[in-house]
Parts: C-alpha cells; structure tokens; sequence
C-alpha cells in the first residue's frame, strides 16, 4: 500500500514528481521542481514583502524586512570581506532572526555558509573556523568573546547582542542591521552542485568534522499544491545541536516560534501566503 502510494505521488505530474539525472557521473533520482540554487529560492521573497516571516519573542520581521536586512548585509560582506561565490563565512550563534538573516545573506552571494554549533567549547568553534578557512564570522558577543584567545581570533569578526551604546565601528552586525534601507537582495547564480553550507559532526569523539552540502543537496523537496504552484521546503539541519530552519517559500501557513526548551531558541519559518 505505501509503495503504491509513494509510487502515485512521485509519477510524472505527481506533486513529487521525480526525475533522472546524473550528479558527479552517478544515476540519481531527484525531484524535477527544486530550484538549482539557493538564491534562486530567495527570489520570491517580494511576493509577500508584508506578510510576517518571523515572530521571535516581542520581534516580528515581514518579508520585505527580512529581505532588506539580508541585502544590507550581503553587500557589507561582498564590500567588506570580499565575500562571493564559493567564499566561507561561519555563523556561530544562538536561533534568532540574525541567524536567518545571516544565512541568506550568505547563500545569496553564492557563499558557502559554515554553520557552527554555538553552544560548543571556544577551543571547538575554533578549530571549526579554522578547518574550513573562513575569511570571516558572523557570531553572537557570548561566541565572540570566547574566541579572543585562540587561534581563530584573527578571523575577522561582525558581533551581534551587543549593548547599543557600545557598537561603534564596521563590526557589529547590530549596527549594520539598523541601517537597512530599500536595497534589493541580490541573487547569485550558482551550480546546482556547488558548496553550500558546511555542517559539523558533535564531535564527542574527537575534533568535529565538517560535512559539506551542495545546493541541491539543501533542498528537501518541492511539491505542487492544489492549484499547481510550487511551494519549496529548505531544510536546513545538522547533526549537532545547531539551529533548525524551515523555510517554505509559497507555503499558506505563518511562521511561528516552535518552543523554547532551552535557552537556544528554535525558530519554524513558513515562508509564504500565510501571515502569523
């Protein structure tokens, strides 16, 4: 019976449509309707610039204020950093907003986003920076302070949760944030396979170990609702205890804060028709 069913669902205008084709020279079956590339997802993002995307404890962030804060931020990192395809830059912070910010800011220029688990030792979220050859990070001040004395310290660094008096110069994400305006995300072309995002291992047995994830491999699936569009689910997950984002672009359900266990928030984003 379940055969039968999955059978339905991924057959040639099923919901789940699958397709062949070779990746890296080796016969795989994907889902026709994913988008190549990540920012090629972030493009819908002016379809719904005043629904809500994001409810995160008193906040709340539209699409469009979303959208502006990613673009503010990818041009200071391709301005500043120098940041464009394939670059990496590792976000290393509690789930928040900025967190989503940053990783579409990221991905958007074609970068690869190294996602470190923040609540991991100074000592490993060094050494996580530094095996991956981040040309900068994008960290909370508890994160950025544990980092003065090791060997990743020279990274260069935009801080965020610091105290507004005290967030004078170009390296605080606050700052950068604030001053966005009407500036248009920008979208990077990209390889379906190319370098993504780098997710780590607990490393409870050793050092953790980056595990690499092409574009295409980032996306879950993209299944056609009752009226033929689209919606896309970006699952972004890791091993180790880091934020869990769902990002579902066309989707007619609002995002919500999932639950607050622990003192790293898990934020559930439904990107699309819905409003929260």
């Amino acid at each position: 019976m379940t055969d039968a069913i999955i059978e339905q669902l991924t057959a040639a205008g099923g919901p789940f449509e699958f397709v062949n084709i070779e990746v890296g020279g080796v016969p795989c079956r994907v889902f026709r309707d994913t988008p190549a590339y990540l920012s090629a997802l972030y493009r819908n993002l002016p379809q719904f610039s005043d629904k809500i995307l994001v409810v995160y404890e008193g906040r709340r962030l539209s699409f469009a204020d979303v959208a502006a804060q990613a673009a503010t931020l990818a041009a200071h990192l391709r301005d500043q950093h120098d940041v464009g395809r394939g670059s990496r830059v590792a976000v290393v912070m509690r789930n928040c907003p900025e967190w989503l910010i940053s990783f579409i800011a990221i991905t958007s220029l074609g970068g690869v986003a190294v996602l470190v688990n923040s609540r991991g030792k100074p000592e490993e979220i060094a050494y996580c920076l530094e095996s991956t050859n981040c040309s900068v990070a994008i960290v909370d001040q508890r994160c950025a302070a544990g980092l003065d004395d090791t060997p990743a310290a020279s990274i260069p660094r935009l801080v965020t949760d610091v105290p507004e008096g005290d967030q004078a110069g170009s390296g605080f994400l606050d700052g950068i944030l604030a001053a966005a305006g009407d500036l248009a995300l920008e979208t990077t072309e990209c390889d379906p396979e190319e370098p993504a995002l780098i997710l780590f291992t607990s490393g409870t047995t050793g050092q953790p170990k980056g595990a690499l994830l092409t574009h295409r491999g980032s996306f879950w699936h993209r299944p056609r609702d009752a009226g033929g569009k689209s919606p896309t689910v970006l699952h972004v997950a890791d091993v180790s205890p880091l934020p869990r984002q769902w990002l579902s672009f066309g989707a007619a359900a609002g995002p919500r804060k999932r639950r607050q266990a622990r003192a790293d928030e898990t934020l559930e984003c439904a990107i699309g028709a819905g409003s929260c």
